[in-house]
């Protein structure tokens, strides 16, 4: 049985679109959610999910400084 070569790797067809084009349409579609986020509020929402975790967990001494 024969090996595969690289070069014999399956090439798209005309209806298909090539790899790296959706690549970077997935990508520009993250910078774009990147973009459009509010890193306060996220940053807020951990935190105080986190809070919350610790407190049921009673790791609250933990928090003491």
């Amino acid at each position: 049985m024969p090996a595969l070569r690289h070069d014999e790797a399956k090439k798209p067809g005309a209806d298909e679109t090539p790899e790296t084009d959706h690549d970077a349409s997935s990508f520009e579609t993250d910078l774009d959610t990147f973009d459009s986020m509010d890193f306060d509020n996220v940053t807020d929402k951990i935190r105080t999910d986190c809070k919350t975790m610790i407190k049921q967990l009673h790791l609250d001494h933990l928090m003491e400084r």
